[in-house]
């Protein structure tokens, strides 16, 4: 058995994009709960909740679903601002010699940060975003 502490450390340091998806699918935040999910879905195994051992997300729709039980499609973009983003949006900050960072950006600000202080968005910009669309079953 894992130790809670190393559990709990692994998701606290890679848990940003995990997180942000769940603020971005409209899951109330909530440290407890977001740490919750994220556990079950490391523990579900990737196939299932789309984490890996180490937090990252390897498939944010199978994270997604497993999350909320709603099916939703994940695009990845390229862009150099926040200029346009409307929607709940993860957005990726990098800055040189820091760890890029994954942010919740809704018109055109930052909403949802899970960290305090993050350098790669003090003193970076923002590289990427993952569209996060939901699948409306018919």
């Amino acid at each position: 058995m894992e130790k809670i502490q190393t559990i709990a450390e692994t998701i606290g340091k890679n848990c940003c994009l995990a997180y942000t998806y769940l603020w971005a699918a409209g899951v109330p935040v909530d440290c407890v709960e977001y740490f919750k999910i994220c556990y079950f879905a490391i523990k579900a195994g990737e196939k299932i909740g789309g984490l890996d051992n180490e937090c990252y997300v390897t498939d944010a729709e199978k994270f997604l679903f497993f999350a909320t039980g709603k099916r939703y499609r994940v695009t990845k973009k390229v862009v150099a601002s926040l200029s346009g983003i409307k929607a709940r949006t993860p957005v990726q900050f990098s800055a040189p010699g820091y760890i890029p960072h994954f942010v919740g950006v809704e018109n055109e600000k930052i909403q949802f940060d899970g960290y305090l202080n993050s350098k790669s968005v003090e003193k970076g910009k923002p590289i990427s975003a993952r569209i996060v669309e939901e699948i409306k079953s018919k």
